[in-house]
């Protein structure tokens, strides 16, 4: 998911191009470790910041924050309810993604915004 309040870095938009990002997680230091390198390939320009869900919207008021990897549907469901998360951006390579793994979600498609 992508934070409302965008990073000042100067990223650009997916799809194909080189950019900086900055990724919130709360992974453990093995996840991340484990997928720094296959990230590293699409975006050298990368940081994951490790981050406590309840530091999350300091964070993202902050603006340096380009995507949130948490695995928490209910953490994604309270911040999206809050305004705290925009939509990603029209991505041709995120309709390859499937729309479930098991009972969670990958995508959603926002109709209207969030109440």
């Amino acid at each position: 998911m992508i934070p409302h309040a965008h990073n000042s870095t100067g990223s650009t938009p997916l799809g194909g191009a080189v950019f900086p990002a900055i990724i919130l997680t709360r992974a453990d230091q093995a996840s991340i470790d484990a997928a720094l390198p296959v990230l590293q390939r699409h975006t050298p320009d990368i940081k994951i910041i490790p981050a406590d869900p309840t530091q999350w919207r300091a964070l993202i008021d902050r603006g340096n924050v380009d995507f949130l990897w948490a695995g928490a549907p209910v953490l994604y469901e309270s911040l999206l309810r809050k305004g705290y998360l925009a939509p990603m951006p029209h991505v041709p390579e995120l309709r390859q993604l499937p729309e479930r793994v098991g009972n969670i979600p990958l995508k959603r498609v926002l109709t209207s915004s969030p109440p």
